[in-house]
């Protein structure tokens, strides 16, 4: 008997092997993988109903109606292909369904998926009605946080300081006097002077110079700048012949109006209008030195008075002592030759704060699925009709943070209120069949006996192919999540099947957004940010020495001074002389002045930039058509819809898309899956000796919109199958194209299972992409309950907001709990992978 039962499972599901991982359990929603070549987890073997116990409990409809669901869950499918799985519905165990999905690895969210479901045993009818009718209602409560995506957040503060410098140059020398020309030959003139100049905060010592007795104390005349009719008027009174001469080394040019009533001190505010007049405009190129103005004197040799000095600016610097600070730096401004250098290259400093999120989308609703099957009365036929209204509320959301996807919620709300469109849509048939069913329910009547003249065989052989073409439909669906559903029959025969369906509901579809917000830098003020001048070194200092005139035609004739002064004649005699015609000479000392300098300014501009990034799933309200159906060995299901995004450039922290994939507004999609399956009974007498199974399969994946994300597929694969007494193996080889707008690639792929009736069972895989990946795992079963293995691979699963893949070793130990009407459920799986422990745990709970 177990080895006719098992016989049954193999053929039932060689259909779906190609695409099937015989380890993964059923229920997870439909996941689109990166690389296409990977087997969707929702495609899995499927296990003949188990034979219900000979006492059930609870009432004849609760009874019917899990047995129902044992040998047929996708008839009875009270869900919403999210929340769990068909075949955990169960109302004799349990109202409450727990699944969870859990994951520790590095790159990896840990929590992936966690929904419940309610259907109180009450709530839930099964009936059969007079003429061949069975009418089935199931109705509950959902709802769960699925993982879909990271977010990635950045906030630059970007602090900008350009800096550039002005130099200015500038030497002044005075030529020595010529006493021989002034006072003749033979005679000298002692003059002596002394300066002291200490650092700051040090007082200088008084100074005493050698006593003369014999000499008469001269009083300075016009020739000291010292003195307020020397320096302050420029010598003017000095005659033309005895006024200083200079030799200027360098041109002037006037910075006058750059630092117009600003100190030469660091933090002074520079004016941006003074700046542009200059052509000192920031960011713009200058050659390597670029003069600031015209000039407004020549080098030269020069006297130091009004008509023999074009500059009077500089005239006044050299001469007068008695400037104030401002009065000097405006004439100084204007004494040097200045020029500017090329702005150096900006110093850069980024101040950056990161803040990383998850997303999940949260949702609740309310399922009610109705059912209507109709027997023939003669012919073995059957006529199926269902709906389901699954409306209810659904948002995107951050729960560490408390932070709601406004844009994305929109979305998810939006394909969880479409199937409120079902709700006006209930064909009479069924509202009657459904309203009849409930009052005998609730009149305690009992079930109508069915009157056709169809054998339990052939109701049996019908119930399996509409329960295999509904797991079909759901297969292929672009649906991750149903909020309304209109399925009928077109035919219903034991060798064949037709089905149409219109569903409402979310399409999942993969997002890499990125975004970028980088304004223009705010320009600060431009500021001084270091002065090195050399004024303070001016003026030229003279002291005026009176020496007899021997020739007095070179004083002005208005002129006449007297004044005693000491003359020492070439023998060596000193005596002092009282002079009647006397001239003054600027004796320089201080004779020259050097001004190497050096004026930087400096403009600190502000940025703050923005950088987000999300890459994950979006959940977009969808509506679907699907036909489906078979004939003998013959499947298919094709299924077409459309999707649409209300805020398709954003999702998580971007709120509009300007660096990734921009995404449209509106899609289409379609997908198919044919296989036809051929089976082979190999028997002595009686007695079923082995079992052979081909079975071809294509599948198709399109949608309008493929990116690298969001590919399409086509693939052709064969599953062989062979089952002998104790033991069984398959192999699947296949290959896929995988495209999109942009690019394309082809995927080679094999796959193996054996098994065996002692419980061992060893599965592997090899796939060529743009690496090859392969895997190798084997579990023993202990127990009815419990099996245990190991596994080994060349790559390690990555969630970083989808299902993807690296190159990496790992290797580890895998358990399993897991009975067929058990109300526990549990997978778990740990390892090394690249040197970092991983872990996965996988469960379901009814109570």
């Amino acid at each position: 008997m177990d080895w006719q039962r098992r016989t049954a499972v193999v053929v039932m599901a060689t259909a779906v092997l190609g695409w099937a991982n015989a380890t993964l359990g059923q229920g997870l929603a439909q996941r689109v993988p990166v690389d296409p070549g990977r087997i969707p987890e929702q495609i899995l073997r499927e296990t003949t109903p188990v034979t219900p116990p000979t006492e059930p409990e609870g009432n004849a409809s609760q009874r019917a109606l899990a047995n129902t669901a044992r040998r047929y869950p996708w008839i009875v499918n009270p869900g919403d292909r999210l929340t769990f799985s068909p075949s955990e519905f169960n109302p004799e165990q349990g109202e409450n369904y727990i699944n969870l999905d859990l994951r520790f690895a590095r790159q990896n969210p840990n929590f992936m998926k966690f929904t419940y479901g309610q259907f109180p045993g009450d709530a839930q009818l099964y009936w059969v009605l007079p003429g061949n009718r069975v009418v089935i209602e199931t109705q509950g409560w959902q709802g769960g946080i699925v993982h879909r995506g990271e977010g990635q957040g950045i906030t630059v503060q970007r602090r900008i300081e350009q800096r550039r410098a002005l130099t200015g140059v500038q030497t002044v020398t005075t030529l020595p006097e010529n006493f021989a020309e002034l006072a003749g030959e033979g005679l000298s003139v002692n003059a002596m002077a002394a300066r002291i100049e200490n650092p700051p905060g040090i007082p200088a010592p008084a100074i005493a110079l050698p006593a003369r007795p014999s000499a008469t104390p001269v009083t300075p005349a016009v020739g000291n700048t010292n003195s307020p009719t020397g320096g302050v008027v420029n010598f003017d009174q000095v005659a033309a012949t005895n006024v200083p001469q200079v030799l200027q080394g360098f041109p002037t040019n006037n910075l006058q109006g750059l630092f117009e009533g600003v100190p030469l001190q660091p933090g002074q505010r520079v004016s941006e209008a003074a700046l542009a007049a200059y052509g000192l405009t920031w960011g713009q190129p200058l050659p390597e030195i670029t003069p600031l103005s015209e000039f407004t004197s020549l080098p030269g040799v020069k006297i130091l008075q009004p008509e023999g000095f074009e500059n009077q600016d500089f005239l006044k610097l050299l001469t007068d002592p008695t400037l104030s600070s401002l009065t000097k730096q405006r004439h100084y401004l204007n004494s040097l030759f200045w020029s500017a250098f090329e702005a150096r290259a900006p110093e850069i400093t980024d101040d950056i704060a990161a803040v990383s999120s998850v997303w999940q989308r949260v949702y609740v609703s309310r399922p009610l699925n109705q059912t209507l099957l109709v027997y023939g009365a003669d012919a073995p036929t059957a006529e199926y009709t269902n709906r389901l209204v699954n409306i209810g509320l659904s948002a995107m959301v951050n729960l560490e943070a408390g932070q709601v996807d406004g844009s994305q919620s929109v979305n998810t709300l939006l394909g969880m209120l479409l199937g409120g469109v079902f709700l006006a849509v209930q064909p009479e048939p069924l509202r009657t069949g459904v309203q009849e069913a409930r009052s005998q329910q609730e009149t305690g009547a009992a079930f109508a006996p069915l009157t056709t003249q169809v054998s339990p065989d052939a109701r049996r052989a019908i119930n399996q192919r509409l329960n295999d073409s509904l797991f079909y439909s759901n297969l292929v669906s672009g649906l991750e999540q149903v909020s309304g559903r209109l399925a009928f029959s077109q035919s219903l025969a034991p060798n064949h099947s037709s089905l149409f369906q219109i569903r409402t509901g979310l399409h999942r579809r993969v997002l890499s957004l990125s975004q970028r917000d980088i304004p223009e830098p705010t320009p600060g003020p431009t500021e001084i940010a270091e002065a090195r001048t050399a004024i303070d070194k001016f003026p030229l200092t003279f002291l005026g020495a009176t020496v007899p005139a021997n020739f007095p035609e070179r004083l002005p004739e208005n002129q006449s001074e007297a004044a005693q002064v000491v003359v020492t004649t070439p023998d060596g005699r000193e005596f002092v002389q009282e002079m009647s015609s006397l001239t003054t000479v600027p004796v320089g000392i201080q004779r020259s002045i050097l001004a190497f300098d050096r004026i930087e300014l400096r403009r600190v501009d502000r940025q703050t930039a923005s950088l987000a990034d999300f890459r994950g799933y979006a959940s977009l309200p969808s509506l679907e058509a699907a036909w489906n159906g078979s004939s003998n060995g013959f499947q298919y299901g094709v299924n077409s819809g459309l999707w649409f995004n209300t805020a398709p450039q954003g999702a998580g922290p971007v709120t509009a898309n300007t660096q990734g994939m921009m995404e449209p507004g509106l899609g289409f999609f379609a997908n198919a899956l044919v296989n036809w399956q051929n089976v082979q009974v190999d028997r002595e007498g009686d007695r079923i000796t082995a079992v052979t199974t081909n079975v071809p399969i294509l599948r198709l994946v399109w949608n309008s919109a493929a990116t690298a994300d969001n590919n399409n597929l086509v693939s052709l694969a064969h599953t062989f199958r062979r089952q002998v007494q104790g033991w069984e193996w398959a192999l699947t080889p296949g290959a896929a194209l995988v495209f999109d707008a942009l690019a394309s690639r082809g995927i080679a792929f094999l796959q193996g299972n054996l098994a065996t009736l002692d419980g061992l069972e060893v599965n592997g895989s090899i796939e060529s992409d743009r690496e090859v990946f392969w895997r190798l795992e084997g579990t023993q079963r202990l127990s009815p309950e419990w099996a245990v293995g190991g596994y080994v691979q060349n790559f390690r699963d990555v969630v970083q907001g989808v299902d993807t893949r690296t190159v990496g070793s790992g290797y580890g130990l895998t358990v399993r709990y897991t009975l067929p009407q058990s109300r526990i459920g549990l997978e778990s799986q740990v390892g090394i992978a690249e040197d970092s422990v991983e872990a996965r745990f996988r469960g379901s709970l009814r109570f």
